[in-house]
């Protein structure tokens, strides 16, 4: 599929999913496999479907689910990549993005790990062209309803398509190397930008959906965001303001970058995020048991007792400073001594020789169940369960709240913003401490704590409290830290100085490349990053 055709086609589909559920008559198509997209979004409950719907693909793009073998890309894999989680399976891009030494991506449309980066690529544009869809409907004058005499829903869904495509492109911009800029504006053909240039496409969309809920009493039918998230026009215009912090913020691909990144920025969107107000709320779907909203990396992520996913052995360091950052031998480490509340502690709690206790998100298991074959860097005794009933654990699978940003997560952004850009740090303290004291038990920072302490005080809380929240995340994290964040007394962001890397293992991918199918599809070289092979973009590869 080419990628002109590639919007259409998907845009198209969802159009005839809505169309076939009406008993919609005759949808006059010269191919039925290619519907005509301007005839099927043609009535006011086709375009409020379309819209609608383009959210849910739009975040399965992100927290996995979006491909056909239910593989979560990239959210394990390059977690993995980020020693953030560890796995030995060959699932999900686990094994091979995490072998030691570094081995380059695999950017081919015939390896199953081509889906790390294909599938949510693909649901990407998916989603995008679902939502220029919609507005182009809009523009040609379909009213937004549910039926012809139902109330106008136009504005409500036309704030929603552009909120889709800031969170499209904003993904684009945070995981590929480059991508399109596609939106219901575009003209003539439109050519591969770099992640910036994405990236300010995205910024461009959320103003636009920020700006379309300012002032406004609409609601977002929670049949489209699930019942675990009710976005009325204020927090519609705070989830905005959030999502678009974390694509200023989480944009640089090393130091250099995000030194160079708005911060200023980031502080005025983060200031009029998901964490202000009266009413501070996360980002949450409801997983309905892996029908429409589930998160597919929590499915695994949180399984408890560890049997996929493991929490990487770096994290157990942060908390505990005589801890290894890796095995080295089959022999595991003392078990450890930690003072945050949220690692769970003392004697075994059953007969296994697990600590498994109720209220902490990290659970110690005895066993490993990783092969000695495929390295013993891999191992890792912790396991995560503060979403547990969002994973596969239980009978009932999938079930229950699955935050993917936390209000934490924008305090956090707040915190580094104002560090960052020489503002109050008294209130970047306390917005460090919410988590840090009031969840961790932790002795609390202060404004007098040096800055660069303050820094991996928020880093370790971006560890910790944020584990297994957003895709992505503690990828996004580990390449733009510098060598002078520390914690705990250990340079944080040097972890890996005696392996040649830096924040990330030498020869770990700081992007993703296009897809190979794309790129062969376009009739362009085939490329990818990572390994031993030089880079000249980030040389500390």
């Amino acid at each position: 599929m080419n990628f002109n055709n590639r919007f259409a086609k998907l845009a198209g589909g969802a159009a005839v999913l809505a169309l076939a559920a009406a008993c919609s008559p005759d949808l006059n198509v010269t191919n039925p496999n290619e519907p005509d997209v301007a005839r099927a979004i043609s009535s006011p409950s086709d375009v409020r479907q379309l819209i609608g719907s383009s959210y849910n693909t739009a975040y399965l793009a992100m927290q996995g689910g979006a491909d056909a073998f239910g593989e979560p890309d990239p959210g394990i894999a390059t977690g993995v990549m980020a020693d953030v989680m560890t796995m030995a399976f060959g699932n999900f891009g686990a094994r091979f993005n995490g072998q030691e030494p570094r081995i380059a991506y695999n950017n081919s449309s015939a390896a199953g790990d081509g889906r790390v980066s294909s599938s949510p690529y693909n649901a990407i544009y998916g989603a995008l062209g679902a939502a220029n869809d919609g507005l182009k409907a809009i523009k040609n004058g379909v009213r937004v309803a549910t039926g012809a005499s139902a109330a106008d829903e136009t504005p409500q869904f036309k704030a929603f398509a552009y909120m889709v495509q800031g969170m499209t492109l904003g993904f684009e911009s945070q995981v590929f190397d480059k991508g399109f800029v596609v939106t219901d504006e575009t003209s003539g053909t439109p050519t591969l930008v770099d992640n910036k240039a994405v990236r300010d496409a995205a910024l461009a969309s959320f103003d636009k959906a920020i700006a379309a809920a300012a002032g406004q009493s609409w609601t977002i039918p929670t049949d489209f965001t699930s019942t675990g998230l009710t976005l009325t026009a204020p927090n519609f215009a705070r989830m905005g303001n959030t999502l678009a912090a974390r694509v200023v913020a989480y944009n640089a691909r090393n130091a250099t970058e995000n030194a160079a990144t708005d911060w200023a920025k980031v502080l005025t969107y983060a200031n009029a995020g998901i964490s202000t107000g009266a009413t501070p709320f996360n980002l949450t779907i409801e997983s309905d048991g892996g029908t429409t909203w589930y998160d597919v990396t929590k499915g695994y992520g949180d399984l408890a007792d560890g049997s996929w996913v493991r929490v990487d052995q770096r994290i157990i360091q942060e908390a505990d400073p005589t801890q290894p950052p890796e095995y080295t031998s089959t022999t595991p480490p003392p078990f450890p001594t930690i003072a945050d509340l949220r690692f769970a502690r003392g004697a075994p709690t059953d007969a296994k020789g697990n600590v498994e206790q109720s209220g902490a998100d990290f659970w110690f298991e005895k066993s490993i169940p990783y092969s000695v074959a495929r390295g013993v860097y891999f191992f890792s005794q912790w396991s995560h369960a503060r979403y547990i009933n969002a994973s596969f654990y239980n009978d009932n699978s999938l079930l229950g709240p699955a935050p993917y940003v936390l209000a934490a997560e924008n305090d956090l952004l707040i915190a580094e913003a104002l560090i960052r850009t020489g503002g109050d740090l008294n209130r970047a303290a306390t917005l460090i401490n919410k988590t840090r004291v009031g969840r961790g038990g932790l002795p609390p920072v202060t404004a007098g704590t040096a800055k660069n302490d303050l820094l991996g005080a928020i880093f370790y809380e971006r560890d910790v409290e944020l584990f297994d929240t957003g895709a992505g995340q503690g990828w996004f994290d580990r390449r733009r830290i510098d060598t002078s964040v520390t914690y705990n007394g250990l340079p944080i962001g040097n972890i890996w100085a005696a392996k040649g890397g830096s924040n990330l293992q030498k020869g770990t991918p700081r992007h993703l490349p296009v897809p190979a199918s794309e790129l062969e599809t376009l009739g362009m070289t085939v490329y990818t990053y990572g390994g031993a092979s030089p880079n000249p973009v980030f040389p500390e590869q």
